[in-house]
């Protein structure tokens, strides 16, 4: 499938979550929401990357916001700390940017993972299958 990460195809099983079902969906501009129905919070306090909300779809200050919130929602603070960045190139900017959006627990799991084995190597080499995601002018990713 163009445009979408190979992971998304190699979920891997936790018996406390289902695994195909949506647990954060996104809908144009900049919502987000979790499965619960509450909306998810910024987390500026970990790192103030967009504070004006999130964005997706491409490489970005409000997909890096998104990152970093998805991850301390469904991890922990450490978790997101570490991996947010890698996490937006990942999956974040390959998101329809335009559309509506759902990941599952098996879409962040499996990420997770590829995150994990690949820690000390270059993100490119986890990248190289998610299309379409480029900076926009004015944005910032440090």
């Amino acid at each position: 499938m163009r445009g979408r990460a190979k992971f998304w195809m190699e979920p891997r099983s936790n018996p406390d979550i289902t695994m195909g079902a949506p647990l954060y969906r996104g809908t144009p501009p900049d919502i987000v929401i979790k499965r619960d129905g509450s909306p998810l919070e910024l987390r500026l306090d970990l790192a103030n990357k967009s504070p004006t909300g999130f964005s997706w779809g491409y490489l970005g200050s409000g997909p890096a916001q998104l990152a970093l919130a998805i991850l301390a929602d469904y991890a922990d603070d450490e978790t997101a700390l570490r991996y947010y960045q890698r996490f937006k190139e990942l999956v974040i900017c390959a998101l329809p940017q335009r559309g509506a959006w759902t990941l599952t627990a098996a879409h962040i799991e499996t990420a997770l993972r590829l995150l994990k084995e690949r820690d000390n190597r270059d993100v490119s080499a986890i990248t190289e299958n998610v299309h379409g995601c480029e900076y926009r002018h004015g944005d910032s990713t440090p």
